[in-house]
């Protein structure tokens, strides 16, 4: 799994891709919802997005991947 996901942080495309997805997971933002129910989705999300990042960051490549991948989204490469 970390190897694909590698793959696609290697290009332009698949950076915005998956920063796209870390967003709307909403892994960095706070979670806490005094519903128990919307609790729990938001923690579900966000589980998914605290995936990828430990995908990520398991590897060399991957931290520096997101580094120019949160680089890129600061200071879009088009703008």
């Amino acid at each position: 799994m970390e190897e694909l996901l590698l793959e696609v942080m290697e290009t332009d495309k698949g950076r915005l891709f998956i920063s796209g997805m870390l967003e709307l997971s909403g892994v960095e933002m706070a979670r806490f919802n005094p519903d128990p129910y919307g609790n729990a989705w938001q923690m579900g999300r966000a589980s998914l997005g605290a995936a990828i990042l430990d995908a990520l960051r398991s590897s060399e490549r991957g931290v520096e991947l997101e580094h120019i991948m949160r680089r890129e989204a600061r200071h879009p490469p088009n703008a």
